[in-house]
C-alpha cells in the first residue's frame, strides 16, 4: 500500500510538473510523499527515523516556504546523520560537520574568485553537497560488507542526481537544461526516500538483510 500510494503521488506530482499547472498542489503532494516516508520507517531504527525527521523539517522549509537557509542547513544535519550511521559513530560527528564546513568555505572561496558570487545559501549548498558526495562514497566502498548499504548507495546517488539539477536551475533561469531540471529534481529525490523508507519499513526489518537496527 505504501508503494501504491506513493507512487500514485508521483505521478500526480509529476504531471503538475511537466504541464507546469497548479504549483501549489505540487508542492504539497510532494511533502506529503516525504511524511508518508517518515511514518513509515520503523521507530526502533533511531538513526534512520532520525534522518526522514530531518528530512522532511528540510522538505517543509524549502518546499513550502522561503526560509531556504534554514531548509539546507537541516540538509546538511540529515548528511551528519548519515555520516554517523555509515561510520556506526556513537555521538554526533562533530568533528567530520567541522571538516565539512571548512571544505564548503574553501570551496565557496574559489567559486566566488573564479565561476561566481556566493551568498549563504550557496555557501551552505557547497558544504552540503560536499557532505553528500563523500556519504555516497562511503556507502558505495562499504555495499560489499553490508547489504542494506548498496540501497543507501542508490539512495544517495539519486540525491546527488536530484542536487546537481538543483544547481542546475539556479545557474541558469531558462533554456531546455533550467525546464528539465525543474521537473528532475523531484524525479529522483522521492524514489531515494522511499528506498529508504521501505528499506526501514516494520516490515522489512524481519528480513535477512536488516543488520542496521540502531
Amino acid at each position: 500500500m505504501f508503494i501504491l500510494t506513493e507512487l500514485i503521488i508521483y505521478a500526480a506530482y509529476l504531471v503538475l510538473d511537466i504541464t507546469d499547472n497548479m504549483p501549489e498542489m505540487s508542492s504539497l503532494l510532494k511533502f506529503l510523499s516525504v511524511c508518508l516516508c517518515f511514518f513509515v520507517v520503523d521507530t526502533h531504527v533511531h538513526d534512520i527515523k532520525r534522518i526522514m525527521a530531518l528530512t522532511v523539517a528540510a522538505d517543509f522549509f524549502l518546499v513550502l516556504t522561503d526560509f531556504y537557509s534554514t531548509g539546507i542547513f537541516l540538509f546538511i544535519m540529515v548528511q551528519m546523520n548519515y555520516y554517523r550511521f555509515l561510520t556506526k559513530t556513537d555521538c554526533f560527528p562533530l568533528e567530520h560537520f567541522a571538516a565539512m564546513v571548512c571544505a564548503g568555505s574553501i570551496l565557496s572561496v574559489l567559486i566566488n574568485f573564479f565561476i561566481m558570487p556566493i551568498d549563504i545559501n550557496a555557501f551552505l549548498a557547497v558544504t552540503y553537497f560536499s557532505s553528500l558526495v563523500l556519504n555516497a562514497f562511503i556507502a558505495i566502498r562499504l555495499s560489499p560488507l553490508y547489504n542494506e548499504y548498496r540501497y543507501i548507495a542508490i539512495c544517495l546517488c539519486l540525491i546527488l542526481c536530484c542536487d546537481v539539477h538543483v544547481g542546475v536551475t539556479n545557474v541558469f533561469s531558462s533554456g531546455i537544461w533550467y525546464s528539465f531540471g525543474l521537473i528532475a529534481m523531484w524525479l529522483f529525490y522521492l524514489p531515494a526516500q522511499v528506498i529508504i523508507a521501505q528499506l526501514y519499513s516494520t516490515k522489512s526489518l524481519s528480513l535477512p538483510y536488516s543488520s542496521q537496527i540502531r
